[in-house]
């Protein structure tokens, strides 16, 4: 996917929370959740954009940063 610079700077700003969580503990979405005050779907929208972004992926259910994120 292309994106353009702003689309990834808006998505990194308003992801920014998610993205750094992610980054520093390597969590499941559930841990996600409970350690994050945001809802299911929240969460699910804002992994779901990362990776779109080609920033996180997941392995085996697990949350991790790419070389990118």
């Amino acid at each position: 996917m292309v994106s353009s610079t702003s689309n990834i700077i808006d998505v990194v700003l308003k992801r920014r929370v998610v993205l750094e969580y992610i980054c520093q503990c390597k969590p499941d979405k559930r841990t996600l959740v409970e350690n994050l005050s945001e809802s299911r779907p929240t969460i699910d929208r804002s992994v779901r954009e990362l990776e779109d972004l080609d920033l996180v992926e997941r392995v085996n259910g697990v949350c991790k940063p790419t070389y990118a994120g």
